[in-house]
């Protein structure tokens, strides 16, 4: 690669040992260097934390509009079905 981008060897293998320090890159002995796993910014503790409180702006903001507790939940699945068809069960098409 130092080659293919005319720089100094060094640098290549420096920036291959921070990459995979911080975990993007994974090497694999006698394999070489490949794109590591994602891994989760936050821990699940966190990741709950911060969901909690958006759906509590979320639930408060639709409270406060009018909307019902089913109204709510159905729209929560309607936008989960758009990122996941497999929420959607019906195969219904809500857009």
């Amino acid at each position: 690669m130092a080659e293919e981008l005319v720089i100094n060897p060094n640098t290549v293998a420096r920036a291959y040992g921070d990459l995979i320090r911080e975990g993007v890159l994974e090497a694999r002995k006698g394999k070489g260097v490949f794109a590591a796993r994602r891994r989760p910014a936050f821990t699940k503790t966190e990741r709950l934390r911060r969901l909690e409180t958006s759906l509590e702006a979320f639930i408060n903001e639709g409270l406060y509009l009018g909307f019902t507790s089913d109204e709510l939940r159905e729209a929560l699945e309607r936008k989960l079905a758009r990122f996941d068809p497999v929420a959607d069960s019906t195969g219904d098409s809500h857009d």
